[in-house]
């Protein structure tokens, strides 16, 4: 899958956590049932597609930690989708391991792009305000437990949850960009060494 085509899927995804809450709140029927398991796929899915670009071009950095926390929190997700899965097919059976998933695969993942956003801020590989987008990502937890108890929560967090996970994709889709000028460059280069005249 080409880094264009992920970056899609992440803006895609991106506002899901928004929308079906807020269509939980609205619509009462649809709350803790399949819906949420489909918003959820959509979002996690959205998530990773945007991680994978953070991956693939060593965003995090090429040492050991910037290589393993975005491959553990891509696990988390892939965790926390199969318990959306679970969700969308039976809504009603909530064993222990369905909240063992549930718990490992949401919260953990969230609290841990914190480590994503260190990591990239660390790896000087990203600039500007792109280079703060996986740290507000990671920050959307804190920042829902230091509103929760504020009449706004519902509002403030989704707008930024949708805010932080678009900026996310829009970040990965940028990097799209970034392919185009290492494949201009080096043909550039290619071109010049082609060029130069062989010496015998």
């Amino acid at each position: 899958m080409t880094t264009k085509q992920l970056g899609i899927m992440g803006l895609i995804g991106a506002p899901f956590l928004c929308v079906g809450v807020y269509v939980e709140a609205n619509y009462a029927p649809l709350g803790n049932s399949w819906w949420t398991g489909v918003w959820g796929i959509l979002y996690c899915i959205g998530w990773m597609a945007s991680l994978e670009v953070l991956r693939r071009f060593n965003l995090t950095g090429i040492d050991r930690f910037g290589k393993n926390i975005v491959r553990v929190v891509l696990g988390t997700l892939l965790v926390a989708n199969i318990s959306n899965v679970w969700q969308f097919v039976a809504p009603t059976y909530k064993p222990v391991l369905f909240q063992v998933l549930d718990l490992v695969g949401w919260p953990l993942s969230n609290i841990l792009m914190l480590g994503i956003g260190a990591a990239v801020l660390r790896a000087k590989q990203l600039t500007g305000w792109h280079r703060w987008v996986p740290l507000a990502v990671g920050a959307w937890l804190p920042f829902t437990i230091a509103v929760s108890r504020t009449p706004f929560v519902l509002h403030l967090s989704n707008v930024y949850s949708a805010i932080a996970w678009t900026m996310l994709a829009v970040v990965a889709l940028r990097q799209t960009d970034r392919q185009k000028d290492a494949f201009i460059a080096d043909t550039n280069r290619l071109t010049v060494e082609s060029s130069q005249p062989v010496v015998i």
